[in-house]
């Protein structure tokens, strides 16, 4: 499995396509952090509507500015997009798969490789997404008030933002496994956060809220949500990953290669 999780991460770091994404990504922290203007896509509530005014009124200092992005941290997941494609469904997509499991390795084994590479690769994402925008605003308008205090709550915040993102690409995860399809991994990973938001929004059923994991993702830094919403967000995320991702690999292990 060594050999995979190599061949995984030299492939990406020798793909084009994974420094267009962080070309992209910078030119549009810039822009964010220059203009002071929240980007949205998908529904938008009034709480988060009201986030982003309140915004407008402020200087954009280091911290203001990480607490700004995370009003608009889903985009990350159509950022992560192009990762999952790139590791996850680079092989389903031309077959070569076949090759890999003809060498050696089990599914388990090139599953697990798979998803590893996929994780350290969001991870390392979402960190540039922040340290850039932070660094931009740090050097135009100062760092704010970057001290332990800010951190603590940082490193929640970011925790929290990223086992959200990995529950929605858990879903695609299994939709990719199952059909075997990239379009129909992408197509779910983008309109399934919506659907849930709607049914949530209409339905009103409180034990569904942990699971718009889009909503908790950008309303992370901005609402005082209690205790007990944060534990139910976390057991609902790492549930969904886990089970999910448990799933998909059954898919993968019954599958007639």
């Amino acid at each position: 499995m060594l050999h995979s999780l190599k061949a995984d991460f030299y492939r990406l770091f020798k793909s084009p396509g994974f420094y267009i994404t962080l070309i992209v990504l910078t030119l549009y922290q810039a822009m964010t952090v220059w203009f002071e203007a929240i980007g949205h896509i998908g529904m938008e509530s009034d709480q988060a509507a009201q986030n982003q005014a309140r915004f407008q009124d402020m200087t954009w200092t280091a911290d203001v500015a990480a607490q700004a992005m995370s009003n608009m941290s889903s985009l990350m997941i159509y950022f992560g997009l192009p990762l999952f494609v790139m590791i996850i469904g680079y092989d389903t997509s031309r077959q070569t798969y076949k090759n890999i499991l003809t060498m050696g390795v089990t599914r388990l084994q090139y599953f697990i490789s798979k998803i590893v590479v996929f994780v350290v690769a969001l991870f390392l994402e979402l960190v540039f997404y922040y340290g850039i925008g932070m660094l931009i605003a740090g050097f135009r308008h100062g760092w704010g008030q970057i001290n332990m205090d800010f951190w603590q709550d940082f490193s929640q915040i970011f925790s929290v933002e990223f086992l959200n993102i990995l529950a929605i690409f858990a879903v695609a995860t299994l939709i990719l496994y199952w059909f075997f399809s990239n379009v129909g991994a992408v197509i779910s990973t983008i309109v399934l956060p919506l659907i849930t938001t709607v049914v949530i929004t209409l339905s009103q059923i409180e034990w569904l809220a942990p699971f718009s994991f889009q909503a908790a993702t950008d309303l992370a830094w901005q609402l005082d949500w209690s205790q007990d919403f944060w534990t139910q967000n976390l057991l609902a995320t790492i549930g969904t990953i886990i089970v999910v991702n448990g799933l998909a690999y059954w898919v993968f292990r019954q599958k007639s290669l």
